[in-house]
């Protein structure tokens, strides 16, 4: 694989910078941009550069012309979900003889929490 797109590149070699504004401070050999590559890569920079750019495949099945940079589509936020009661049956019931705690009690000591408390534990058992 290395050595077909060594002779590929080798092919198309050109003497400068085939591009309007090359990034600064790069060196190395440069290309006709004829091939269509397939890159993985963690981000985008400010600049509209790839960072830390992996090959992964040529293209047959795409012309260089075609390729176009894909932009993020501004997508609608989630809508909030209407917040959801829980029935407490008994809240009257004492939980804890030594202080008359009741399950009222408890669901009232930990409803202003729910909102912070309640993903943390939804995934657990």
């Amino acid at each position: 694989m290395l050595t077909k797109l060594f002779a590929l590149l080798t092919e198309r070699e050109v003497p400068a910078c085939p591009f309007e504004k090359p990034a600064p401070r790069l060196t190395g050999r440069w290309g006709r941009p004829k091939l269509v590559a397939g890159v993985l890569f963690s981000e985008w920079t400010k600049e509209g550069r790839v960072r830390h750019a992996m090959f992964h495949a040529l293209r047959t099945d795409k012309e260089a012309g075609s390729v176009t940079l894909e932009r993020p589509v501004e997508v609608e936020p989630p809508r909030p979900r209407p917040a959801r009661s829980v029935k407490v049956t008994n809240a009257e019931r004492v939980i804890d003889p030594m202080t008359g705690l009741t399950k009222g009690d408890l669901v009232g000591y930990y409803e202003p929490s729910r909102r912070i408390c309640l993903p943390i534990c939804a995934g657990a058992p």
